[in-house]
């Protein structure tokens, strides 16, 4: 495959992951790159200009694989894009912004934090991204490219004025990755910062980082190397390949008429309240149903 039909490929949700576009992708790295930093580059300029992004399929692609290749060059470009204000780029990525923007950031820096640093103190950038820039931390830590001793500095230097003291999600993210570091350095600032109200507590709690500490340095950064998935992203085929739109073969459904209540042991918690399981569909992506459109504008309607 030649590069433009290659990201012509990528271009275009068929339902199906584009398996041999990515695979020659990687390899022709030196050659893509300069056009997946364009796609990210021309993403920003559209939501700059208030514009929505109607396909994110190319950004989401490019994102991945500038991560997997490590590529250094695309660190101010993935940057700049976070960096426009407001709820656009959440409302573009969803959960890749939610759920592995973090890693993709530390994948991209060469363990540089600066970009990082100043997406996370600037509060015009969009609560998730900022969010994201503490998870990118840690994972540089948990991937031995940064040292722990350097970022709990950098985090004492949020709680004592880096951060604006306005209490919020973002405050929560830094008690929680504080908290997967082990706190024991910053639990003056962190009891301090509970004290003011600056924590979403149903986020996490006081009692979960005091819980956090009594295990002890060395077996609470065991448990975040394990559970915490603070990784760098080594391969987009398999990253993306499990996402729910791209699930090749889902499992029928049952038949009606097998359908039996549950019992009361296997009832929800919550009476009413849906269990989800898998991965959540997001708004910008096709509508499992097969109707063409977008989730929002069908099913998630």
């Amino acid at each position: 495959m030649e590069i433009p039909e290659i990201l012509e490929e990528l271009s275009r949700y068929t339902g199906k992951l584009p398996r041999e576009a990515i695979r020659e992708a990687v390899a022709r790295q030196e050659k893509i790159t300069p056009e997946l930093i364009r796609v990210i580059d021309e993403a920003r300029e559209t939501l700059a200009r208030g514009e929505t992004l109607e396909e994110s399929t190319a950004l989401t692609f490019a994102l991945y694989l500038l991560a997997q290749f490590r590529e250094t060059r695309a660190y101010p470009a993935i940057a700049e894009l976070l960096s426009i204000p407001g709820d656009a780029i959440a409302d573009t990525l969803e959960e890749v912004l939610t759920e592995d923007m973090g890693r993709i950031l530390a994948s991209v820096s060469g363990g540089d934090t600066s970009h990082i640093e100043r997406l996370i103190e600037n509060p015009n950038v969009n609560e998730y991204v900022r969010s994201a820039g503490l998870k990118a931390l840690v994972t540089l830590v948990m991937t031995g490219m940064k040292e722990r001793d350097e970022v709990i500095s950098y985090f004492r230097s949020l709680f004592h004025g880096r951060l604006e003291r306005e209490g919020g999600f973002v405050w929560a993210k830094l008690v929680v990755v504080s908290t997967d570091l082990w706190p024991g350095e910053l639990m003056d600032e962190i009891r301090q910062a509970y004290e003011e109200a600056l924590v979403e507590r149903f986020v996490i709690s006081l009692k979960e980082v005091e819980r956090q500490l009594s295990q002890g340095k060395e077996a609470a950064l065991e448990l975040t190397r394990r559970i915490g998935n603070y990784t760098l992203i080594d391969d987009t085929e398999a990253e993306l390949g499990s996402w729910y739109c791209y699930n090749e073969a889902p499992p029928p459904k049952p038949p009606v008429a097998a359908w039996k209540p549950p019992s009361p042991a296997q009832a929800p918690a919550t009476p009413g309240m849906p269990v989800r399981k898998g991965r959540k569909i997001g708004r910008n992506e096709p509508c499992p149903c097969g109707s063409g459109k977008k989730y929002k504008r069908c099913c998630g309607a």
